[in-house]
Formats: structure tokens, C-alpha cells, sequence
């Protein structure tokens, strides 16, 4: 760390109270784009699933964290910061190393068959759910912890929903991030 006064963090969780970002967004200009900075990596797209919209059910998105990918390592490449001259020869004579690391951005997602106030509900469930998911976690090693969470925000919610509730996921999105 080069300053004791700078904190490095790999991730945000985003409780009930804070103000989350938007979820994000896969449209064609993304898809593109994606496609050809990542094909150097083979990370290519391979499918897109049209989203879905009926008039007659409401979605609801929230991010419910960030963060780093801790089951991938980084893409890493040599960078030369000092060229260095012998007679008429140029050479690298100071390399950087940079990482570009696979960042993970967990969405909840949220149908109804008619207009509720799911905002309340899910930030309700969300401290049930969170709750689950730590438990499971320490217990499995981190494995079964989305599952374990999203099976109790879908019970939660249908608790408070009731038979509106069409649909319940927690979906993680993944995406490499800049060269650092």
C-alpha cells in the first residue's frame, strides 16, 4: 500500500439504505463492444437472450453487490516504462506488470403479476436472505450460498407478495475490467 491512509477495496454489498447502481445493462453497442476488446482473450460472447416484457408484470433490479472475482486470476501483460539507449539499439529497460482483473456483479431480480411496492418487500427480505447466505457460506465453503440466499428471498417475498409473485432470481453478471 503506498499510502497508510489508502484503503484498497475489492468490493462493495450494497445494504438496505444504500443507494446501489443501476443493474447492468446488455444492449447490441455493449455486445459489440465486448466482442472485440475481449476476443483477444477468447472471452467472447456467445449468446444473447432477449429480455422478455409483458405489460402485465412489473420487474424490479437491484444490484445487491460488487466485486472482485476470487475463483479467477487476471489477465496480466508486460508494460515498458523506460526505454534505454546503447549506441543505436533501444530497449526496455523498466517494466510494469498490469492486471486486469474479472469483476462480479450480483443482481436481484424481482416479477409481479400486478403493481406492488416490491422495493419495501426486497429490502425487508434482503436482511433475512443476507442472513442465510452467511450461515451457508461458513457451512459449505461459499458454495451453495446464492442458492441458499435466493431460496429464502423467494420465500420471504412470497410471504409479504403473496400470489403476485411471478419470479425470484439472483443473477451474476461478469465482466473484465480496465488494464490497472
Amino acid at each position: 500500500m503506498e499510502n497508510d491512509n489508502e484503503i484498497l477495496m475489492d468490493g462493495e454489498l450494497f445494504l438496505s439504505g444504500s443507494n446501489p447502481p443501476e443493474p447492468p445493462s446488455y444492449s447490441d453497442t455493449d455486445i459489440e463492444s465486448r466482442y472485440t476488446t475481449d476476443a483477444l482473450w477468447a472471452e467472447k460472447i456467445r449468446y444473447q437472450l432477449e429480455r422478455y416484457t409483458n405489460s402485465e408484470t412489473t420487474l424490479f433490479e437491484r444490484v445487491l453487490f460488487e466485486t472482485k472475482d476470487p475463483t479467477s486470476l487476471p489477465h496480466t501483460r508486460e508494460k515498458c516504462l523506460k526505454w534505454c539507449y546503447v549506441g543505436p539499439i533501444k530497449t526496455c529497460c523498466g517494466w510494469k506488470i498490469q492486471y486486469r482483473w474479472l469483476y462480479v456483479t450480483c443482481v436481484l431480480r424481482v416479477t409481479t403479476s400486478t403493481p406492488a411496492n416490491i422495493k419495501d418487500a426486497v429490502e425487508d427480505c434482503l436482511k433475512q436472505a443476507g442472513v442465510v447466505a452467511a450461515i451457508t457460506a461458513i457451512i459449505s465453503g461459499g458454495t451453495a450460498a446464492i442458492a441458499a440466499a435466493e431460496a429464502a428471498m423467494k420465500a420471504c417475498l412470497i410471504s409479504k407478495i403473496g400470489s403476485n409473485l411471478l419470479t425470484t432470481s439472483i443473477n451474476l453478471h461478469h465482466e473484465r475490467g480496465d488494464w490497472e
